[in-house]
């Protein structure tokens, strides 16, 4: 019979010491305890050191100068030497059963090679009784051969629900100390491009929310301005990715490694343009939509076309939406194709849905004023041909 898998939780912290030690508990509390926990301090000044040694030979100590937390991260992976690990953040708590459940589907599924999971949210003092009380979070039921564009065009998960062997840490490589930010979204969609995810339906912790500053000691902010900072690192990731990925790789793996038939050429294109527009990289996806436009010719649209079409004017952070103007040159782009621009309504029809129902008008209002930059951007010629062939369908 073969042994246990062992597993390591590793998390980097910098002046966090009140947090770390709910965090510590949690882990330490779990009802199938970790082999190994390693706290990596990132230059803290504060009692950090204090709060891990409270904890006993239960969990061990690395403390560095502060280099930020891809460093620290890096510096904790080469002192491991678990089967698996879990990287965790400082500021969160581990539900009781989180390893258990991450190691029992691991072995129901050995086609899986790393999981992940949902997790609830909570600001404040945690409570289990708080959280029970919460409906059960779902993430998007993603075909595991379409993680990684799909994890691409949007981030539904984070490291601190993942479980991943450390043999697909090393292969992958260590994480960019370039990114001062954001460094956790890069290695999950690179150990996404080489290995298969596994989808946890249970959430297997709790993310907290608090208005305390990140990043590195050189490169500090508050809540506020997380959007912008994680805006600017994800267009330098995708950035870089747009030069290495090849256009396969913006298909599912059933199809990625197939030749890029006429059909499979289009669908890359329209799906990496998709992506690129939603990391805020918005030349290139202009690009990718008139290539794709170039591509189609007069071709009606796949199934799969329109869905990504309407994806890519759809607005997921409204705190940090896709530009006008975008909006009017896509428009500009679509030589008033009736299919086209139909789906691309669509994604700003549920945009709109979603905050009209959620009572933010003021969105509702942005997302209208996109719509009509969409339709102002239209060749003028291009909608009189439209108008005349709707009159003469009559």
């Amino acid at each position: 019979m073969p042994s246990e898998p062992t597993v390591a939780v590793l998390i980097a912290t910098y002046n966090r010491a009140d947090y770390l030690e709910q965090a510590l508990t949690s882990l330490c509390n779990q009802t199938r305890l970790p082999d190994d926990i390693l706290v990596v301090s990132d230059g803290a000044t504060d009692n950090t050191a204090e709060i891990v040694h409270s904890f006993g030979d239960r969990v061990r100590l690395l403390a560095q100068a502060n280099g930020g937390k891809a460093s620290a991260l890096n510096r904790g992976l080469e002192d491991i030497h678990c089967d698996y690990v879990l990287i965790f953040d400082d500021d969160d708590i581990a539900l009781p059963e989180a390893l258990e459940q991450h190691l029992s589907f691991l072995r129901a599924h050995p086609e899986c090679d790393f999981t992940y999971s949902p997790k609830y949210v909570f600001s404040g003092e945690f409570s289990m009784r708080a959280i029970d009380s919460q409906p059960v979070p779902e993430l998007p039921d993603i075909p595991s051969d379409e993680f990684f564009i799909r994890t691409m065009e949007s981030m539904h998960t984070m490291l601190q629900g993942m479980l991943i062997p450390k043999a697909c840490l090393t292969a992958v490589g260590p994480f960019d100390e370039s990114l001062r930010r954001s460094q956790d979204h890069d290695m999950i969609l690179r150990l996404a491009h080489q290995y298969r995810a596994g989808h946890l339906k249970q959430p297997t912790f709790a993310l907290r929310i608090h208005a305390g500053e990140r990043g590195a000691g050189a490169d500090r902010h508050d809540e506020s301005e997380r959007a912008l900072v994680w805006a600017r690192y994800r267009r330098q990731i995708f950035s870089r990715l747009y030069d290495e990925l090849t256009l396969g790789d913006y298909l599912p793996l059933q199809q990625a490694g197939r030749q890029l038939t006429p059909l499979l050429h289009r669908q890359a294109t329209l799906q990496r343009g998709l992506i690129m527009a939603s990391n805020n990289l918005y030349q290139e996806a202009l690009n990718d939509f008139l290539m794709w436009n170039a591509l189609r010719g007069s071709r009606p649209l796949t199934v799969r076309e329109r869905e990504l079409i309407a994806r890519m004017t759809q607005i997921e952070d409204m705190t940090l939406p896709k530009p006008s103007t975008f909006f009017y040159r896509l428009g500009g782009g679509t030589g008033f194709d009736r299919a086209a621009l139909t789906a691309m309504v669509r994604g700003l029809y549920w945009t709109a849905h979603r905050e009209w129902h959620a009572g933010e008008m003021i969105n509702v209002a942005r997302i209208i004023q996109r719509l009509s930059l969409l339709i102002a951007g239209m060749p003028v010629g291009a909608v009189q041909r439209a108008s005349t062939k709707r009159r003469n369908s009559r």
